[in-house]
């Protein structure tokens, strides 16, 4: 995380800081939002 080098205790959120975590998944969601309301959405899936 951004200026956090040691994230404390006490919460149940599942930080990922430092190194990336490998992952498995099949699908994957990304969206955009532009000045003017120009948004999109694009989802992709394993065939």
């Amino acid at each position: 995380m951004v200026n956090v080098p040691e994230p404390g205790g006490g919460h149940e959120i599942d930080v990922i800081a430092g190194d990336p975590r490998p992952v498995r998944t099949d699908t994957v969601l990304g969206s955009s939002f532009g000045i003017g309301g120009q948004n999109a959405v694009l989802l992709l899936t394993a065939a």
